[in-house]
């Protein structure tokens, strides 16, 4: 446990180096990330829900953020670093999506074969049933099995199914034979929501990249993690760690006021509202996560060829300040 703890504090250590440097790949000056990243970890409840409960959450994002880093100058890190991310947790996978709607063969080529060995290292080290019992969980993943199995009923668990499920149990509501119907229909009408937009702003320059990447690649991993936050039958405040890269980078895309209160909004209720299991303000965490999709949708309509003024006036003025210190 103490072991477990001490990695956790360097996985920590490294996320700020890593986010400090990836916020650079958009349309952050050295000066204003620094500056945000500072922000973000300060008062950051997932982070230190993770930190308390021990969850690999820090891990995965960190190998996310690398294998972000490591593109397209070293593709075989940048593929083993999400394979090792999936490994820990399967939904980053779908951050392998953008690679193959760029045909990036190459990239695709070192992931699966750096996906095919660490499943062959790990069943050499131990045995095969893990990944055996694993195809066998996902092929009975059916409605009846997520409404039994899969689905945590907590009310801290902020996903749309225990959110119906809590709502029905607590107002008595004789409804249960049309649950998983209800459920289900919330969760398409939310992952419709995010897809308005999504495809938008990741096919074009949504999020000012920096000259010479990929905006599929980048704008994807900032895009995907709200769709990991979406799918899941599971939501709990630490898992809210994901979109520690998604905020700042929307946050350097907002242009009126109804942008910053949609985001002021999301960013409250998912990093510093604290953590409590009182019905129905225990849910606020997914209307943040609805929120950000209707700021993502406001974003792909009035998105501009240029990054805003304000944002670009910021990091002038700081970078006028960086240059007076350092003489």
């Amino acid at each position: 446990s103490k072991i477990f703890q001490l990695v956790n504090y360097f996985a920590l250590v490294l996320l700020v180096f890593l986010l400090y440097v990836s916020l650079q790949r958009y349309a952050y000056s050295r000066e204003l990330a620094a500056i945000v990243v500072f922000l973000a970890l300060c008062i950051n409840v997932p982070v230190t829900r993770t930190l308390i409960y021990q969850q690999v959450n820090l891990y995965v994002l960190d190998l996310i953020l690398l294998s972000l880093l490591f593109y397209p100058r070293f593709l075989f890190l940048s593929a083993l670093s999400l394979s090792a991310a999936i490994h820990i947790k399967i939904y980053p996978v779908l951050l392998a999506l953008p690679f193959f709607y760029i045909r990036d063969w190459r990239w695709c080529a070192w992931f699966a074969i750096s996906m095919a060995g660490i499943v062959l290292v790990t069943s050499l080290i131990n045995s095969f049933d893990y990944y055996v019992d694993f195809v066998r969980v996902m092929m009975n993943w059916t409605l009846e099995g997520e409404a039994s199995t899969f689905k945590e009923t907590g009310i801290r668990n902020a996903s749309v199914g225990t959110l119906v499920y809590n709502t029905l149990h607590l107002s008595g509501l004789d409804l249960w034979e049309y649950e998983k119907i209800i459920a289900n229909l919330l969760r398409l009408l939310l992952i419709g929501i995010f897809m308005k937009a999504s495809w938008s702003l990741m096919r074009k320059d949504g999020f000012h990249v920096r000259d010479g990447m990929s905006p599929v690649v980048l704008n994807g991993y900032v895009i995907l993690p709200l769709f990991m936050l979406v799918v899941s039958p599971s939501v709990w405040p630490h898992h809210f760690v994901l979109l520690i890269l998604t905020m700042p980078v929307l946050l350097s895309t907002l242009r009126d006021s109804s942008h910053f209160w949609l985001f002021c909004a999301a960013y409250v209720f998912i990093f510093l509202y604290p953590v409590n299991e009182i019905y129905p303000v225990s849910y606020l965490r997914l209307l943040g996560l609805v929120f950000i999709g209707v700021l993502l949708i406001k974003l792909a309509r009035d998105t501009q060829g240029s990054e805003p003024v304000w944002f670009a006036d910021i990091k002038k003025r700081l970078g006028v300040i960086g240059a007076q210190s350092l003489r």
